[in-house]
């Protein structure tokens, strides 16, 4: 297999994985839309924050992104250490 054709292969097979990744999430949305219908626009609101900060503290966690915030703790450290 020559390069070019194992690079088509590899990109044909991330396109596949995305498509399959949205498709999860698409019917993880429906069913959390049909779970939460009675939820008021308040709480979903409330709801969605707290996940998206969980999201993002488990993200910083593992080391998969930086958050401005923890580089201000870090930072702050470092001096109080001086």
């Amino acid at each position: 297999m020559s390069f070019a054709e194992y690079e088509k292969v590899k990109e044909a097979k991330e396109k596949e994985r995305r498509h399959e990744a949205l498709e999860t999430l698409r019917a993880i949305r429906e069913r959390q839309l049909e779970r939460n219908r009675d939820l008021t626009e308040e709480e979903a609101d409330a709801l969605a924050d707290r996940f998206s900060h969980e999201l993002i503290d488990d993200l910083a966690k593992e080391g998969k992104i930086r958050v401005e915030r923890d580089e201000r703790q870090r930072v702050d450290k470092r001096e109080s250490s001086l």
